[in-house]
């Protein structure tokens, strides 16, 4: 069922980065599609799993005179973790394991500023907007834990499957290849167990091709 819902959000992405390809552009606007590498770190949860992302961006021109942008897209990451441990209720050692899945649709106001008409360097902020599908911690066969499940955190109100995030990153244009970074934070966590709240916090190298 995890791979099947995971080939259909890619077959949608793929169908929307098709149809916004053939739209007839402003001269200016821009669409790129683009693959990370992801590295996590969450609060309050001794995990860091490690990924990558798929997805596109749409940017539209919004002056004539500064090379300003809104960028609004659609991704799909997955990351996963494995780390040594011992369960301290039954002595049991063995392998922690987390697996993450998101959608995300990302909205950011970019400044690009141009060196030569090949080269140009940007910087954008923004918000990010995120659907989660999975977050599960699992050890052995002792116990596994999804942060998505309301019996799993101790109510409805303790895990968000929609996420609100803000993001800040910088990037260098060489042609129509996009290099980047970028820095995503949580505003909402996750989950919450007790006063602890998981929030992620994620480093993004990319990888971009402007069509």
């Amino acid at each position: 069922m995890k791979i099947k819902k995971l080939f259909t959000v890619a077959l949608l992405m793929m169908g929307a980065g098709s149809a916004m390809a053939q739209f007839n552009m402003d001269p200016d606007d821009y669409f790129r599609l683009q693959a990370s590498f992801v590295a996590n770190q969450l609060t309050n949860a001794d995990h860091d799993p490690k990924g990558v992302a798929l997805g596109g961006i749409y940017g539209i021109s919004v002056s004539d005179n500064l090379p300003i942008y809104v960028e609004a897209g659609l991704q799909l990451e997955w990351a996963h973790s494995v780390r040594d441990g011992i369960d301290e209720g039954t002595g049991t050692t063995g392998d922690y394991k987390f697996t993450y899945m998101n959608v995300a649709v990302p909205l950011n106001l970019v400044y690009k500023y141009p060196i030569n008409p090949k080269v140009a360097i940007s910087g954008h902020g923004g918000l990010n907007f995120k659907v989660n599908l999975l977050a599960k911690e699992k050890f052995e066969d002792v116990y596994d834990v999804n942060f998505l499940d309301k019996d799993d955190v101790g109510g409805r109100d303790n895990r968000n499957i929609f996420q609100l995030g803000g993001q800040v990153g910088a990037g260098v244009h060489l042609g129509q290849l996009y290099l980047g970074w970028q820095y995503q934070g949580d505003f909402m966590p996750i989950a919450k167990f007790g006063d602890n709240k998981v929030k992620f916090h994620t480093n993004y190298v990319t990888v971009g091709l402007t069509l």
